[in-house]
């Protein structure tokens, strides 16, 4: 689990997820604003099955939010996961970062 806070409001970080999960080439399955959620699923490669990915962006301010991203293998049977879940979850917030201050 990896998170940052972001000065702008829940819209807007919600908002600037979304894009990096489209840039990022993944699924978005699920996201709601009133709940500061979003779930996207990323396809799996040849070590690996997938990957679910929660965001959850807790609102702290008016225009102060954490994002705060897990990854987890989509698969219970895979034991190793290789550094994919880390990257995802770094990859996830700089892309955000980079939307925002783009």
């Amino acid at each position: 689990m990896k998170q940052t806070t972001f000065l702008y409001n829940k819209k807007k970080v919600f908002e600037a997820a979304k894009q990096a999960a489209t840039s990022l080439e993944l699924e978005i399955r699920s996201s709601s604003l009133e709940d500061g959620t979003l779930e996207f699923y990323s396809n799996g490669g040849f070590f690996s099955f997938g990957n679910k990915i929660d965001l959850k962006i807790i609102s702290n301010e008016p225009t102060k939010n954490t994002l705060k991203v897990t990854s987890i293998s989509a698969a219970a049977i895979q034991v190793i996961d290789w550094g994919t879940n880390d990257d995802l979850e770094t990859k996830i917030i700089e892309k955000v970062k980079n939307i925002l201050n783009g």
